[in-house]
């Protein structure tokens, strides 16, 4: 292939292009795959040779790839071959052979990794070709062996998440497990993963899921191959140290396949892009990296694994030294630079370099960049970005080291270079926060500028113009449907301007392009329950609470909305979580509201009720009791409401020899009760105090009456009785004193109905 690509790029114009062009009309497909397999090496695995052309430059190749204003990287290599591909992907794209389709598809993958931005015409075109893939694929079309069947199936999952489509992603991937019998599954084992550690404990491994498959040989390493960096660490294990009686279950990564190894890659990513980034999805994603790291096989595959394995530890603090080595290793070898192998011999890297999902050189770069600012190192990081003329990342490093003005004046040095790049002008109103370069860029760009729209509409947003900002953020979305803050940033918008239907729409392809941004699970909530849809809006905060456990607004608004729907378990559940976190005191109106509604539907439970439920209600009864106990133990002072509504919680259906004691403790709550709110002074004038304080204190009357009955003791009755005089006397007396301050309102005929069985109660145990 090396001296067909030398032979292309040597030619000088057009006309001699296609004159070898119809020398492999024949063969043409194949002419075009060693293109793309050309601008594969040149941008993934190091292959300096050949990076440019003689019969065209690769800046004219770079306008004749673009877009609109989405353009392949400045640091892109041998644009010159893929622009020669499209020539004949253009040309031949109708008519075309099953393994023309898997060349089409391969180039516009390519392609879409040297863009920018992502590219919906590049969708477009790709659905189609993508459709007849499938059908053959599931017709077992012989076109293809099982090996090709599955890189195409990781291939078009490469595609999907190329377009942030984390779940046709995931069923590709699912199917191409299967067709290449991926026999795994993650489980648990008892290891050791530190120096000084004395007891085992679980480890999260991969196991053969079905035992009784044979296992294949083990393959030995290739020559070629990038370095796996040690942790060096001085209390953490290299690797997880499984005891010797269980390690044999383990799938040994010498074992699988080139394709086994891509697929387990694409599952590790798939969890870390769907899930919050915590030590959780660490652990769950580091068990499918250290298989495939440690097969030693496949040169694009093991950088692919190295990088992934970099960008989870790039937050971890015994690991992101680590990362940062490992990550500039791999772009070194990205780029060519101190690799020792020979250049002619780096082509075979190319291998299974997008059925793995291998980035080019200057995305790995990016995580060198932001691993790097990580760790304190951000001249470094600015000296990589500036090489790869991203300006949002030198703008970024600028503004961390305090000297925007340098940034200015670079930008500004550039716009005088290139008058007309709208971009740059964007650049400069990012650093300025000048609403003019803005309007500037969309000007040069002919209203075709999303980033200047976008940058317009947060400045806006940011000076609370919701209006106008809207407006500019839906124009930009218009251009470039995918991005990824700008649709959350537009909900926001549009909830300020009580457009709630234009909110739910945009926090909902907020949340399927970012799964993971637990802001817009909670505001599309919150946007679904202006819309009156509660069911719908507790159903979200789930998915909220999914990505972010430990944000207490998140589990308050869970709480709530729990009650509102009438899910008291999860409500429950909800408040013991705030209690974990020491975000809550004891709510007194939620609280009464929960056990108010457990005893409301506990009086309505018949007998002609089913088990299930009534065993339902009682499960939740005791789980509120849990609650309230222990709040009573975290509080020093509870107050009336949160008192009496765990006395009435603990109160017995019936008074039995069995349950007395459990009654005792139900009045001794009710005197709790009692005493918190008759011990606030001001409470004979305020009429709605007054009822609580006269209803709590007859039925404490009465129910210790009852107890003094069912006890039939003399003396029983006696103290029950003294104690009933002491309550009630004190109480009517301070009643009628504040009578005259006591404004009326609607409780009272409540109150003089509580104060006349009151006096009846005094009456009855008159001495």
């Amino acid at each position: 292939m090396a001296d067909f690509i030398a032979t292309i790029a040597g030619l000088s114009n057009e006309k001699q292009i296609e004159e070898i062009t119809e020398k492999h009309r024949d063969d043409i497909w194949p002419f075009v795959a060693s293109l793309v397999t050309h601008v594969l090496a040149s941008n993934h695995v190091g292959y300096t040779d050949h990076n440019t052309a003689t019969f065209i430059s690769e800046e004219l190749a770079r306008q004749n790839l673009s877009r609109g204003l989405n353009a392949p990287s400045a640091a892109s290599k041998s644009l010159w071959a893929l622009h020669l591909a499209h020539g004949h992907v253009k040309k031949l794209k109708d008519s075309v052979t099953p393994a023309g389709l898997k060349v089409i598809l391969e180039f516009y993958l390519v392609w879409q990794q040297l863009l920018i931005d992502p590219e919906q015409s590049i969708k477009a075109d790709l659905e189609p070709i993508m459709a007849k893939l499938k059908t053959l694929i599931a017709e077992s079309d012989p076109s293809f062996s099982s090996d090709e069947r599955c890189e195409i199936l990781l291939e078009m999952a490469a595609v999907h998440y190329q377009f942030f489509e984390y779940d046709k992603a995931d069923e590709l991937i699912k199917k191409a497990s299967d067709e290449c019998n991926l026999n795994i599954d993650l489980t648990g084992m008892m290891g050791k993963r530190t120096r000084f550690q004395q007891k085992t404990i679980a480890q999260l491994v991969l196991v053969h899921k079905d035992p009784s498959i044979s296992v294949g040989l083990q393959l030995p390493p290739d020559a070629d191959i990038p370095q796996s960096c040690n942790l060096n660490d001085d209390t953490l294990l290299e690797e997880i140290a499984i005891t010797a009686e269980e390690g044999t279950a383990r799938v040994d990564g010498r074992t699988l396949t080139a394709c086994q190894l891509s697929c387990l890659l694409w599952i590790a990513r798939h969890e870390a892009a769907t899930h919050r980034h915590d030590v959780l999805i660490h652990e769950r994603c580091s068990p499918f990296l250290d298989t495939v790291i440690a097969a030693r096989r496949h040169w694009s595959i093991q950088a692919a694994a190295l990088l992934a394995r970099a960008e989870l530890e790039k937050g971890r603090g015994r690991h992101v030294d680590r990362a940062c080595v490992q990550s500039e290793l791999v772009v070194k070898l990205q780029q060519g630079v101190e690799d020792t192998v020979d250049v002619k011999d780096r082509l075979p890297r190319t291998a299974h370099i997008l059925s793995c999902g291998l980035t080019p050189f200057w995305q790995s770069s990016v995580l060198l960049a932001e691993i790097l600012k990580s760790l304190g190192c951000t001249s470094e990081a600015l000296l990589i970005l500036e090489r790869l003329e991203m300006w949002d990342g030198v703008i970024e490093c600028y503004k961390q080291l305090g000297q925007m003005d340098k940034a200015e004046t670079l930008i500004r040095r550039l716009i005088s270079e290139k008058p007309d790049d709208s971009m740059l002008h964007v650049f400069l109103g990012d650093i300025t926060r000048n609403p003019e370069y803005f309007l500037k860029a969309i000007e040069l760009s002919g209203d075709r500028n999303a980033r200047a729209h976008r940058s317009l509409g947060h400045v806006l947003l940011m000076d609370k113009k919701f209006d106008e900002a809207y407006k500019h953020l839906r124009r930009s979305l218009e251009l470039q449907p995918i991005q990824l803050g700008t649709w959350f940033n537009a909900g926001y918008c549009a909830w300020k301007l009580e457009n709630y239907k234009e909110s739910t729409q945009c926090y909902h392809r907020c949340v399927s392009l970012q799964p993971d941004h637990f802001e817009a699970w909670n505001n599309l909530s919150a946007a679904y329950i202006r819309h009156g849809q509660k069911p719908k809006a507790w159903k979200l905060l789930q998915e909220a609470l999914k990505y972010n456990y430990e944000h207490p607004h998140v589990w308050e608004n869970y709480m709530l909305l729990s009650v509102d729907v009438g899910e008291f378990s999860q409500a429950i559940q909800s408040y013991h979580r705030l209690l974990d976190m020491n975000k809550r005191g004891a709510d007194d109106d939620v609280l009464e509201l929960i056990a108010q509604q457990i005893l409301r539907r506990e009086a309505e439970i018949s007998f002609e009720t089913n088990e299930e439920e009534k065993a339902e209600n009682q499960k939740v009864k005791e789980e509120m009791i849990k609650l309230l106990a222990r709040i009573s133990a975290n509080h020093q002072t509870l107050s009336s409401k949160t008192l009496r509504a765990h006395a009435l919680l603990k109160k017995p259906k019936t008074l039995t020899s069995e349950s007395r004691t459990e009654f005792e403790k139900y009045l001794q709550l009710m005197e709790k009760s009692l005493a918190a709110v008759n011990g606030k002074l001001t409470w004979p004038k305020d009429e709605k105090l007054a009822v609580e304080v006269v209803e709590t204190a007859v039925r404490l009357a009465e129910d210790r009456l009852e107890l003094a009955k069912f006890v039939a003791s003399e003396t029983s009755v006696k103290e029950a009785s003294a104690k009933v005089r002491l309550s009630l006397r004190g109480i009517l007396t301070r009643l009628d004193k504040d009578a005259g301050s006591r404004v009326a309102g609607d409780g009272s005929e409540k109150l003089a109905e509580l104060v006349e069985v009151a006096k009846t109660l005094l009456e009855s145990v008159a001495l």
